[in-house]
């Protein structure tokens, strides 16, 4: 959620614990139509939508207002809303002749949105992708209204639940923001990993690949960030609630951020089909997770599935190839997430889960 979440410092609120509300009253979800960069193809709209500006009450009113109340969600979007370093990783190729605005991070997330919703597509075998229904917070939480603002950030977790899956825009700085990764934590917490999408490839390359896996190696509460530091102690809070220990909760995003980022590069074969492509990109991911040892045994499952073998196999054909793919990971990979999910979680995060 990043920065559309944070509280103004001049006006500090005590979260809302009262049961004077119901979460599931102020569930709202937003279009594909909103969030799309094709529709909004010659406007600037598709890049306000996904930048960080809702410094005004007129802005929050705006984006609201392309929202409405619902009774699900189908998709919350996790992702950072400001990021320095996005440019150093872009491989994202225009699809239209307004290339210039690809320059702009909002644009870069927009195409990016797009892509993980047209994998959704193929996966799931929808055939109107404009009926699914999003959670953005820039369009779903009523910036404007202080006592709203509070009361749906005590309602986080019963978003997630209200949630199918989860669309995880991964740049640069998204392992860095302290509600992002929990944001990821916590829907793993309430649901299985084939849930969760990620769009990693359109941020990584291989001039930040160390920035990532730093980022990840590194990881603490402690030197996470949050715009405003009340953020940081309402998280903290809810860390304590749902996980062991700090350094536990941690150890769950390590393993989940690679995880995701090691399957978004194996689901898209073509980009690592040979030896020294799979070298390139993926060879850092399982070289750090060969290190740390309570990633070790993720390394290995990983490893018994040789993308270029398999795909030559499959003869190169994606289907195919991603059949053998999803066999393994839910047979291999996912279980070990829910062994930690369980070994991680106290009572309360153990009672959270959907499956």
């Amino acid at each position: 959620m990043g920065q559309c979440l944070e509280k103004d410092t001049t006006s500090p609120h005590k979260e809302d614990t009262s049961n004077s509300f119901d979460y599931r009253q102020l569930i709202r979800t937003t279009k594909f139509s909103v969030l799309n960069a094709e529709d909004h193809e010659g406007s600037d709209d598709a890049g306000e939508v996904w930048a960080a500006n809702i410094d005004t009450e007129q802005i929050s009113r705006h984006w609201v207002s392309h929202s409405s109340p619902s009774d699900s969600i189908d998709y919350f979007i996790s992702h950072a809303w400001d990021d320095e370093g996005y440019s150093k990783g872009l491989s994202l190729t225009p699809t239209w002749e307004s290339a210039d605005q690809l320059n702009e991070f909002g644009w870069r997330k927009a195409v990016a949105f797009q892509n993980v919703v047209r994998t959704i597509v193929e996966m799931k075998g929808i055939g109107d992708r404009t009926a699914l229904r999003f959670w953005l917070d820039k369009a779903c939480i009523p910036q404007y209204d202080g006592q709203l603002k509070v009361q749906c950030i005590s309602s986080f977790e019963g978003f997630i639940k209200s949630s199918y899956g989860l669309i995880v825009l991964l740049s640069p700085r998204y392992p860095k923001r302290l509600w992002c990764v929990y944001e990821v934590a916590c829907f793993l917490c309430t649901k299985a990993m084939d849930r969760v999408f990620i769009n990693h490839r359109s941020f990584g390359c291989d001039k930040n690949i160390q920035i990532y896996i730093d980022a990840v190696r590194n990881f603490s509460i402690d030197t996470c960030e949050c715009k405003v530091e009340f953020d940081k102690t309402i998280l903290e809070a809810k860390v304590s609630q749902y996980y062991t220990s700090k350094e536990d909760f941690a150890c769950f995003v390590q393993a989940a951020l690679t995880t995701l980022i090691v399957r978004d590069y194996y689901s898209y074969p073509p980009m690592i089909k040979t030896v020294a492509l799979f070298d390139e990109y993926v060879g850092p991911w399982l070289a750090f997770m060969e290190e740390t040892t309570f990633l070790k045994d993720l390394h290995r499952a990983f490893v018994d599935f040789d993308v270029p073998r398999v795909y030559e196999e499959s003869d190169f054909d994606d289907p195919t190839y991603m059949t053998k793919l999803q066999l393994h990971l839910g047979e291999n990979v996912y279980p070990m997430i829910n062994a930690m999910r369980l070994e991680y979680c106290t009572q309360d995060g153990l009672s959270l889960y959907q499956g």
